[in-house]
């Protein structure tokens, strides 16, 4: 069984022990690097749950998704501009589809059961050089603003309530202050092959037009 909780969802405490009942005896549980750092609750009793359970578990925990540029920030990187308050730090950028292919192998294999498995990108980039990468493969010149002044600005005029920002803000502060990530090497590992470089996304990214406007 692979678990992939949506956003702020919690895993019920009745889920894993009913998955046991019923014959589930492996689970992969899809978490997130920052799980503890930004201090994402749901995740972090999700993971206590499967770990407590009486089937095989892994645990994935992927860095940031190469595609969020074309989710979560394709407004802000169509419009040229792109807020988030994580400063000049490098973040370990990973492909989605490297993270698919490492959540099929340890789903598969019996190598990796007990073991939480940071994924992240070949190199670590900061938002900015990730912009850059972009831009080089043909796609828009955006300028990142890393200030929580500039975040809480963006947000608020979203309608993001402030207390929301104020949390939001506090948690990428303590991403911000692990320093510059050191690629993991995990996916590598496991798939035995490169990982998907964030340039390599990038070309493929605006051969697909992901970031043409309407």
């Amino acid at each position: 069984m692979y678990v992939l909780l949506p956003e702020r969802t919690g895993m019920p405490e009745s889920f894993m022990p009913e998955a046991y009942r019923t014959g589930v005896r492996r689970v992969v549980l899809h978490s997130d690097r920052g799980v503890d750092i930004m201090n994402v609750t749901p995740l972090q009793e999700a993971e206590r749950q499967v770990r407590e359970s009486r089937c095989d578990w892994t645990i994935v925990r992927p860095d940031w998704f190469d595609q969020n540029f074309e989710t979560f920030f394709r407004d802000s990187v169509v419009d040229g501009r792109l807020c988030v308050p994580i400063g000049s730090t490098r973040q370990g950028f990973v492909d989605a589809g490297d993270i698919a292919a490492v959540a099929a192998r340890v789903l598969t294999r019996e190598d990796h059961v007990g073991r939480i498995l940071p994924l992240t990108g070949p190199e670590a980039l900061s938002f900015p050089e990730a912009l850059d990468r972009i831009r080089d493969a043909g796609g828009p010149a955006v300028h990142f603003d890393g200030t929580p002044d500039a975040y809480r600005e963006s947000l608020g005029a979203e309608g993001v309530p402030e207390e929301v920002i104020d949390t939001m803000i506090e948690n990428f502060a303590s991403l911000a202050a692990q320093g510059d990530t050191e690629p993991t090497g995990v996916v590598e590992e496991i798939l035995g092959r490169p990982g998907k470089d964030f340039a390599a996304y990038a070309r493929e990214a605006v051969a697909a037009g992901v970031w043409k406007r309407p």
